[in-house]
C-alpha cells in the first residue's frame, strides 16, 4: 500500500454465506492496517460462513445488515475485490487510475 493512510474513511465489505474468506480477509487486513475502518455488510443477519479454498472456512460477525446500510453510515464503499463489474470498478474510490 502506499504512504497514504486511509485514516476516516469508512469501507463495506459486502459478504454472504460462501463469500470466498482470502477474499475478505486479506483486503480488510490491508485497510485496517492503512487505518480506515472496514464494516462487513450482508443480506443475512448474525454470522456468515466463509469458503477457504476448497471446503468451508470461519465464521464472521456481520457488521451492518444490508437492507439497513446507508452511504450516510459510511464516508466511501468499495465493491468486493473480487469484482469485476465495471461499474461496480468504476465506482470505487480507491481503484487504480491509469
Amino acid at each position: 500500500m502506499t504512504s497514504e493512510t486511509l485514516n476516516d474513511l469508512k469501507v463495506a465489505i459486502l459478504v454472504t454465506d460462501g463469500s470466498e474468506q482470502i477474499e475478505m480477509t486479506e483486503p480488510r487486513k490491508a485497510l485496517d492496517e492503512a487505518g480506515a475502518e472496514t464494516r462487513l455488510v450482508s443480506p443475512k443477519d448474525g454470522r456468515v460462513k466463509a469458503w477457504n479454498f476448497t471446503d468451508w472456512g470461519g465464521t464472521f460477525p456481520v457488521d451492518m445488515p444490508l437492507d439497513s446500510a446507508r452511504s450516510e453510515a459510511l464516508t466511501r464503499s468499495c465493491c468486493r475485490v473480487a469484482s469485476s463489474t465495471p461499474t461496480c470498478s468504476a465506482r470505487c474510490p480507491r481503484r487504480s487510475r491509469s
